[in-house]
């Protein structure tokens, strides 16, 4: 049997899901659509970075999407944040029911909750990549600390490396960590507007986000110009407490008043997603949240965020400008 998968954008991040794609172990073959030459050109110089068997891995490029591709058994969706909830609702309409979809889904609450209405109405899936939880390092700390929950999350780092990019999936690790994702968030410690590297169409910011669980659980992520350009998170409960460098790889468990120095391994995405693909493929299931495990998180994101910057600038907006 061979599989049929189609790849939707294929720039910095699609590339990066195409290099897993070539390396699953069982013949496929792989629609490409990116209209954008240097894209393209990016992608095919890390496909050739990767060995991989091209016998068994046929690659066909388009232009554009036609509801002429049909019959996929998984579509990566990997473009911008801005369109992607027309994307996926066309998609679904012309028959493929097994989606991963790059954070985030979409823009708006309305815009989610079409999706979640034509996934139904469908009987499609869609997961959300928001890929932490799938770290073996990860999956291991929660075994250790989910025997005491609740389960604080606090994440620091410079605002360079994006507050609002990344926070979906550091709440999602803190969601999945206790098991709940009803989450309420507080942008009210957020100070400041920044641009963003994608352009005049999105935005970033700098300052703390602040947010809690019905077990009293706390999230904390703070972005400001005082700390370095590195990711530091601290998994704590009433017994252990985590500290991670997700850039060095380093972890520090401290307790009884005792630390220890552990090997925390960070997983990239050219790795994760030929798991996540193989697990879809032949399960139809995988580690990632579903749609609709990760619809509060995006929901409360698109409130705080929407409110800041329409307190604080001469913008009234509706679609939440982040990817």
């Amino acid at each position: 049997m061979v599989y049929r998968i189609l790849l939707v954008g294929c720039g910095n991040v699609g590339s990066r899901h195409l290099q897993a794609l070539v390396k699953i172990p069982f013949p496929v073959d792989i629609d490409i659509i990116e209209p954008n030459t240097s894209s393209k050109k990016l992608c095919l110089s890390r496909l050739e970075e990767i060995h991989y068997n091209k016998k068994t891995k046929i690659i066909n490029w388009h232009n554009n999407y036609t509801s002429k591709i049909l019959n996929s058994d998984l579509v990566i969706v990997a473009t911008l944040s801005k369109n992607r909830a027309n994307l996926l609702i066309k998609l679904m309409k012309n028959g493929h029911k097994r989606i991963l979809s790059e954070k985030f889904v979409c823009q708006s609450k309305n815009q989610y909750e079409k999706i979640i209405q034509i996934c139904k109405t469908k009987q499609a899936k869609i997961w959300v990549n928001t890929n932490p939880r799938c770290f073996n390092s990860y999956v291991k700390l929660k075994k250790i600390l989910s025997n005491n929950k609740p389960i604080n999350v606090t994440i620091h780092s410079n605002p360079k490396l994006g507050l609002g990019t990344n926070i979906i999936h550091y709440l999602d690790l803190f969601s999945w960590m206790n098991d709940d994702y009803d989450v309420t968030l507080d942008g009210v410690l957020l100070n400041k507007l920044l641009p963003n590297k994608r352009g005049k169409d999105f935005v970033e910011f700098s300052g703390t986000v602040t947010g809690h669980l019905k077990n009293n659980a706390i999230f904390v992520m703070s972005f400001l110009e005082c700390y370095p350009n590195n990711v530091t998170i601290q998994l704590s409960n009433t017994v252990d407490e985590f500290c991670i460098d997700e850039t060095s790889q380093k972890m520090i468990r401290i307790k009884n008043f005792k630390s220890k120095l552990e090997k925390f391994s960070f997983e990239h995405a050219s790795t994760l997603t030929k798991k996540l693909a193989i697990d879809i493929l032949k399960n139809d299931c995988c580690k990632l949240p579903t749609i609709i495990e990760s619809c509060t998180p995006h929901l409360e994101i698109f409130r705080i965020f929407n409110h800041y910057i329409n307190s604080n600038s001469k913008r009234n907006v509706r679609l939440c400008p982040i990817t």
